[in-house]
């Protein structure tokens, strides 16, 4: 999914509450938590389940982690919002690999949606907030034989839309979940090691129900399961190309989007330099949409840097703008 329709669709959520008083389901889909803030797999296509190198890995699909060709990375991503609001999206992940068969991973994610001014049923004003969510995770990810390994993630999620507010008589606080991840990789070499076929599975918030209000029963975090499959090719000792296909669906909460799907390609030279394009089809509101991907990549002996570019060849939709997707990474 496009980072730029998660915070859309997060956003019009979480101001349902100024819409009409009636309805305190703000925040009940927490977007944030479906954002793949790799660059790198997000210019090829937007999802990383067969296709993340890194630790951005614990976010998409951690079972590929205990199979890198390095002993672990640390990585920092920078994700702006849409155009008329400062936010932002911050992630921090580490994996390491013990031994041939084992890694453990951890990540950080804060998302920042900028202020935000409340009103009453009446359209009078009742102060204005910094509404933010933020999610701790650790992983672990195994090989269970030469060509398939598993992984599984466990995560804390704090929500805090309109934590002091008061609706109706109803306080309104922060919201807290346990959710789970789980993952899974098949990897096949070919023609004599020269291709890779690598075939992914991510069943991604698995957990408790999250309330804002004690009176609540709570909302159910957003669930998916995604697949996705890659196609790796050496054309020689410098160059080499992957080609990779995604598809997402949603559940729970989520009745604005439908599944989507992607494709991308990457080409590199040298393990050095790397070009990538990518599409994506979505739906929002029963219309289609098209996104264009471009991103680079840079591995300066252990310092890795990485950006993708995203695209709306159509025009724009509410807040929705075109914008830049920043990785750096450290691996050894």
């Amino acid at each position: 999914m496009n980072i730029k329709t998660k915070f859309l669709l997060l956003i019009i959520s979480s101001l349902s509450f100024k819409i009409n008083a009636q309805e305190i389901d703000f925040g009940k889909d927490l977007f944030f938590l479906l954002v793949n803030p790799d660059a790198r797999s997000n210019a090829m296509g937007g999802f990383g389940i067969s296709n993340s190198n890194s630790g951005n890995a614990i976010f998409n699909n951690f079972s590929l982690s205990p199979n890198l060709n390095h002993k672990g990375s640390l990585d920092i991503s920078y994700l702006p919002t849409f155009r008329e609001s400062d936010g932002r999206i911050l992630s921090m992940s580490g994996v390491l690999k013990l031994g041939t068969k084992h890694s453990f991973g951890i990540s950080a994610r804060h998302a920042n949606y900028g202020r935000i001014y409340f009103t009453d049923v009446n359209g009078n004003s009742t102060g204005y907030g910094n509404p933010f969510d933020y999610e701790l995770s650790v992983a672990y990810g195994r090989i269970l034989n030469g060509n398939f390994s598993i992984g599984i993630r466990t995560k804390y999620i704090f929500s805090n839309v309109a934590t002091g507010q008061q609706i109706l008589g109803i306080d309104i606080k922060s919201g807290k979940s346990l959710a789970a991840d789980f993952s899974a990789s098949y990897i096949e070499r070919l023609n004599s090691d020269k291709d890779k076929l690598t075939l992914g599975l991510n069943v991604a918030n698995f957990g408790s129900k999250l309330s804002y209000s004690d009176s609540s029963e709570g909302i159910n975090i957003p669930f998916k399961i995604g697949i996705g499959g890659s196609y790796e090719r050496n054309f020689s000792i410098k160059w080499k190309t992957i080609l990779s296909i995604g598809y997402e669906y949603y559940f729970e909460d989520i009745e604005l989007l439908e599944p989507i799907w992607a494709i991308g390609n990457e080409l590199t030279y040298n393990n050095i330099l790397s070009f990538r394009l990518g599409y994506e089809r979505q739906k929002v509101n029963l219309n289609s949409r098209n996104v264009i991907l471009i991103g680079a990549g840079f591995l300066i002996k252990s310092v890795s840097i990485q950006f993708a570019y995203q695209i709306y060849p159509e025009s724009k939709i509410i807040f929705f703008d075109d914008h830049l997707n920043l990785n750096l990474g450290y691996r050894f």
